[in-house]
């Protein structure tokens, strides 16, 4: 058990256990853009641009994590935010 905790969750260059991190740039504008679009009318344009800013910011940070996530379980995290912006992006949310 301790070996599958370990591959899941070690960082391979810092040996340091990693789930979370604080939020980068691009994370910082998704919370921003979602945390504005939830003060304004969601069928203004301001609410669908919030809105689109939010989506491609979440795509940038997801396809980071995907490709460039420090453990299994970062990467994995970056897949499933990409499985949001997908929806998202073909309206299902």
């Amino acid at each position: 058990m301790t070996r599958a905790i370990d591959w899941w969750f070690l960082d391979r260059t810092s040996g340091r256990y990693v789930i979370g991190q604080f939020p980068n740039v691009v994370l910082w504008v998704f919370l921003a853009a979602t945390a504005f679009g939830w003060l304004v009318d969601s069928d203004s344009v301001i609410g669908h641009g919030s809105r689109l800013v939010a989506t491609l910011a979440l795509g940038w940070w997801a396809s980071a994590e995907m490709w460039s996530g420090v453990n299994p379980f970062r990467r994995a995290l970056g897949i499933a935010a990409g499985v949001v912006v997908t929806m998202r992006i073909l309206g299902g949310w």
